[in-house]
């Protein structure tokens, strides 16, 4: 009795502590909700190919809901904790996925990624 009170304890350690926990191998290294429906994706920048790449990742993160809202970016210190986005934040966003009630809406920033259309480029704020 006292051996099985041992291991669920030791089971129960290695779940809070997320040591059980294999690290991330593909693109997406983290996920997180900021509020109101929007997620941040945080990626790893050397495994993204090309523009393209992003929505499939944001299909993918939004495929369980009707109404999903994501930006991604390369670094957790660039991207928010919770919403409203800084300015600073939407210039370090590599792209904005949305999606509601099956109609797509994508933004790129086109500063990282000139080749894309102007009117599919993330609005950046300009004097801040």
């Amino acid at each position: 009795m006292r051996a099985v009170k041992h291991l669920v304890l030791a089971l129960a350690v290695l779940a809070l502590c997320g040591c059980g926990k294999k690290a991330p191998t593909g693109p997406i290294q983290l996920t997180y909700s900021a509020g109101d429906g929007f997620w941040v994706v945080i990626v790893d920048e050397k495994m993204i190919k090309g523009p393209d790449d992003y929505v499939e990742l944001a299909r993918t993160v939004c495929k369980e809901e009707d109404v999903c809202h994501t930006g991604f970016w390369f670094n957790q210190k660039d991207a928010p904790n919770l919403l409203p986005i800084s300015p600073a934040q939407v210039r370090a966003e590599a792209f904005v996925y949305g999606k509601n009630e099956g109609k797509e809406i994508m933004w790129w920033n086109c500063r990282r990624y000139p080749s894309q259309i102007s009117k599919d480029c993330i609005p950046v704020p300009l004097n801040q």
